[in-house]
């Protein structure tokens, strides 16, 4: 199930985008999920991206939001959301309500497929490999990690089963359309944490169930987060 909920009049804006998730959060347990399948460990796969424009401040005026899973349970749920239920006042300061929003489902019926090329409605992030007991660190640079088996390890984690899927971004795609944000996650008591990111076109192959399941959950860590949200090539 993926939806899309666009906000032609009443445009709305946030700083960190663990408000956007707060609010999308506190829709869908409206329409009837469970808290505990959106959020933590044991959470099921979801993603959403947001269409908008950043200011210097890095404050984002949001134009949509597309919103996917691969869940049946939270499909079901993702079917009956009512845009005036995704609203949220944080105390970093952003207050969204998305009652203005008009909503449409999106046809994914082309995503099973053996091969399919994306882009990302949302920077997709990737973790360092650990060595031994060292913190876990997002990757600066797409050179710091081997893409492919990274994200089929997040995608199996999130799906509980081997997939059989790859992952290309081509050489000279790698060279010259990698774009890099860094993104207001949250605001703590110290300070604002930024989360690195990444988006370029990249092709999926595989068995057909695999590469909807992937492009349906997102690609890539933090993914409830609103990160890796992968879009159809336009």
């Amino acid at each position: 199930m993926r939806i899309l909920l666009e906000l032609k009049r009443t445009h709305q804006s946030f700083t960190y985008l663990d408000s956007l998730n707060a609010a999308l959060v506190a829709g869908l347990v409206a329409a009837g999920a469970r808290s505990e399948d959106l959020v933590g460990p044991a959470s099921k796969p979801w993603t959403f991206g947001c269409e908008g424009r950043s200011d210097p401040r890095s404050r984002t005026r949001l134009f949509s939001v597309t919103v996917s899973t691969p869940d049946p349970a939270l499909g079901e749920a993702l079917a009956r959301l009512n845009p005036a239920e995704v609203r949220c006042t944080s105390s970093n300061g952003d207050a969204l309500d998305l009652s203005g929003a008009v909503r449409s489902d999106i046809d994914t019926l082309n995503a099973r497929n053996t091969e399919l090329m994306v882009a990302f409605a949302s920077p997709f992030a990737v973790m360092r490999k650990k060595d031994g007991r060292t913190k876990s660190e997002f990757a600066q640079s797409l050179d710091e990690v081997d893409l492919d088996p990274a994200l089929r390890a997040g995608l199996e984690r999130r799906a509980r089963r081997k997939l059989y899927l790859s992952f290309h971004i081509d050489p000279l795609t790698r060279m010259t359309d990698v774009r890099k944000r860094v993104v207001p996650l949250r605001k703590s008591p110290k300070r604002d944490i930024l989360v690195p990111a990444f988006s370029a076109p990249m092709t999926i192959r595989g068995n057909p169930e695999d590469v909807e399941f992937a492009f349906l959950a997102g690609l890539g860590a933090k993914t409830h987060a609103g990160f890796g949200c992968p879009i159809f090539m336009k």
